[in-house]
């Protein structure tokens, strides 16, 4: 209860009541300043019907797990950010396998305001059962703030107005969180499939519970098509069934599929916004899918192997879904963050950090550049604090505007170490004076070596010299090879994962090791 979260569960009361869906809400950096519990949100939906399939959809994937291991999470809520021009909402299955995101910007309600804010909400089978009642053109009315979530929806049975108390945000989603984040900047767009392909391939999927395969997805012959060899342009797949939370979407498009998101202009109230806000860009035809895939051939893309994700494009916004690498494998687990966050010597400055927290304001679209003029930082040191707020889930990455955006969540960025026990094991190893440098021979000048006394034995460990030259790959020609650009460690966890689920501790303490010479030769 450290957050202040209410505890509780989902229920629907009756019309004429003043029922309202309970929230904890996150203090609101708005771009006027501070606003304590504000009321952020509130429209009414243009597309009624689509809006309500995605509220259930994002809220029943909360409830979902992939994997049959069982989790420490039995409960979870899809987290709601208005950003001035757009509302957001996030959500991750129970084994944080699959996360999807929906934007909903605001040509996509009337007679509203989209303000700046975060919450996060259960969406509990009450209300969801009332929101599966909503039909096209029935009105569907959204509040969102600090003291209530007000949803008001008109369905065959009558007026429908929907109470629901929120449960704690688990703290894995934050890993989670910070892991999607990093990983979704190592993917770029692969292919596009126009919509009466998508509509065939959602319609096809197996069932999440039959067999788990690994394949790759592709666009031959007017088809999207999933198999078992990888064709030019493929994306790798793994368990593709876990995209069923597509088809509530594509039902709830039917055929209406004839025009573009409609971007601009929008209807709500948005004066709040900043100037030059950009909204849906690289927009595509509604009730298309661009599929996603990691970059191929370098260490980013090594770092997202395994991952795909899919945009579908809908009227006035879009859903990004988001795979992990192994239906038994969660974002929460992946450990991306880890060597970025040793580089930039494990707990950046606080004092950056904080500066650069200061001038988030819910902002859509965050641009480097903009935050260095502004906090009188250098890019370097924004993106090293932009890495530590990515960690409590403050700082997200969006792949169709190809930048951050800020939500702000109820949890400290302070102790990074806290939420990553390999980096926590590795600042011990740093600490314990068990890093030494090592002499390496040979003509890798770009790699340096170390010896790194573990809880077993000594481990050879290689990570890139930002001061040698330019690396070269040497798969294959060594007994070490430098298959991932420079990092190597010859301990079990490496020789098993790779850098699949992120660098191994020995790695990471090497990584410290150095990052703390660098910062020691630049002090005066």
């Amino acid at each position: 209860m450290t957050t202040g979260i209410i505890h509780g569960h989902s229920t629907l009361q009756e019309a004429g009541d003043g029922g309202h869906l309970r929230l904890a809400v996150a203090q609101a950096l708005t771009p006027d300043g501070p606003v304590a519990e504000p009321r952020f949100f509130r429209g009414i939906a243009r597309e009624p019907h689509l809006v309500a399939a995605a509220l259930r959809a994002l809220g029943a994937l909360a409830g979902r797990r992939y994997t049959s291991a069982r989790g420490t999470i039995h409960h979870a809520d899809p987290i709601i950010s208005a950003q001035g021009d757009r509302l957001r909402i996030e959500s991750f299955s129970l084994c944080t396998g699959v996360y999807a995101r929906l934007d909903v910007f605001a040509s996509g309600f009337n007679q509203g305001h989209i303000g700046f804010g975060t919450t996060n909400v259960d969406i509990g089978p009450d209300t969801q059962a009332a929101l599966a009642q909503v039909r096209p053109g029935a009105p569907l009315a959204i509040s969102v703030g600090a003291d209530a979530l007000d949803i008001t929806a008109a369905t065959p049975q009558g007026v429908a107005q929907l109470s629901e108390r929120q449960v704690r945000l688990p703290p894995l989603w934050l890993k989670a969180l910070g892991n999607t984040s990093e990983i979704a900047g190592f993917l770029q767009p692969a292919f596009d499939a126009p919509p009466a392909a998508v509509r065939r391939f959602v319609a096809s999927l197996p069932s999440s519970s039959g067999r788990r395969a690994r394949g790759y997805l592709s666009y031959r012959r007017g088809a999207l098509i999933f198999g078992a060899r990888q064709a030019p342009g493929a994306v790798e797949v793994v368990h593709h069934p876990r995209l069923e939370i597509l088809r509530p979407f594509v039902a709830a498009l039917g055929g209406d599929t004839a025009r573009a998101p409609q971007a601009g202009a929008p209807a709500a109230d948005t004066a709040a916004a900043r100037p030059g806000a950009q909204v849906g860009a690289q927009a595509l035809p509604v009730g298309s899918l661009r599929v996603y895939g990691p970059e191929a051939g370098t260490r980013r893309g090594a770092a997202a192997a395994g991952v795909a994700a899919v945009e579908l494009a809908l009227p006035h916004g879009r859903l990004t879904v988001m795979l992990s690498p192994g239906a038994e494998r969660g974002f929460s687990g992946e450990g991306s963050l880890l060597t970025r966050l040793a580089q930039a010597g494990g707990a950046t400055d606080a004092g950056d950090v904080a500066r650069v927290h200061e001038h988030l304001a819910f902002d859509a679209r965050l641009e480097v550049p903009a935050l260095a003029a502004a906090t009188g930082l250098s890019e370097a040191r924004v993106r090293a604090a932009l890495l530590a707020l990515q960690t409590s889930g403050k700082v997200g990455w969006d792949m169709a505007d190809s930048c951050f955006f800020h939500r702000e969540l109820p949890y400290d960025e302070g102790n990074v170490a806290a939420t990553n026990p390999r980096l926590k094991a590795a600042e011990q190893l740093l600490r314990a004076g068990a890093v030494h440098p090592a002499t390496r021979g040979g003509h890798q000048t770009a790699v340096r070596e170390f010896a790194v006394r573990g809880d077993h034995e000594t481990y050879r460990v290689l990570i890139p010299d930002p001061t040698g030259d330019a690396p070269t790959d040497t798969a294959g020609e060594t007994d070490d090879p430098v298959a991932d650009e420079g990092l190597w460690c010859n301990c079990q966890w490496f020789r098993t994962h790779g850098l699949g689920r992120g660098t191994c501790k020995h790695i990471l303490a090497a990584t410290l090791f150095a990052a703390d010479e660098e910062s020691n030769a630049e002090a005066p």
